[in-house]
């Protein structure tokens, strides 16, 4: 992609981690959560580029289906601790 040599793959989904702020987030299409100590906010980065509107309440489907991604990609590490978002 940087080099503009054939196609970039496509991923379903995208994970990371940061510790120093205590935060995990999942990023599908347009849809982005951000588990902040726990607490999992919803954004819909077509429309709301700056995340300042979080969707959470109004999409708790998409908000379950991201927090099943960081339970599932998440791995444990005793240097390196996040608090993931509870699974209703």
């Amino acid at each position: 992609t940087l080099l503009n040599k054939g196609i970039q793959q496509q991923h379903d989904f995208l994970y990371w981690e940061f510790e120093e702020t205590n935060q995990v987030a999942v990023r599908m299409g347009d849809w982005k959560m951000v588990s902040k100590d726990g607490v999992p906010h919803l954004y819909n980065l077509a429309i709301d580029i700056h995340e300042d509107n979080d969707v959470a309440d109004k999409y708790p489907d998409i908000v379950q289906q991201m927090v099943e991604i960081a339970h599932r990609e998440h791995i444990e590490s005793p240097h390196f601790k996040v608090t993931l978002p509870r699974i209703d």
